[in-house]
């Protein structure tokens, strides 16, 4: 089974600075896969300037699937949103894959 991996964001200032970067941490393999998605990285952070708020991907009890908590303000879901759902579950998909 696999830990939970989170969305993170790094600020100029602590709490209410800009944005410098998106991260994720948790799980070090998947973690380390979407952090390095630059494409996936470009998407999220054109859609946190429309409303995403977090991220967070959890396995299911017993490890065979997975479920995604999406937090975003009160705002209609753009294309871009939906590509970066697409390209996370196949980042999970693939972890999943090599890790049977």
């Amino acid at each position: 089974m696999w830990d939970r991996v989170k969305l993170v964001y790094k600020r100029k200032f602590l709490l209410l600075g800009s944005i410098t970067d998106i991260t994720w941490k948790g799980n070090r393999d998947l973690g380390y896969e979407l952090s390095n998605d630059f494409e996936l990285k470009e998407k999220l952070w054109t859609e946190t300037e429309s409303g995403l708020i977090g991220v967070d991907i959890f396995p299911d009890e017993d490890g065979a699937g997975f479920f995604i908590i999406i937090r975003t303000r009160p705002s209609p879901p753009t294309a871009n949103f939906f590509e970066c759902l697409d390209s996370i579950a196949g980042h999970i998909h693939d972890y999943s894959d090599e890790h049977e």
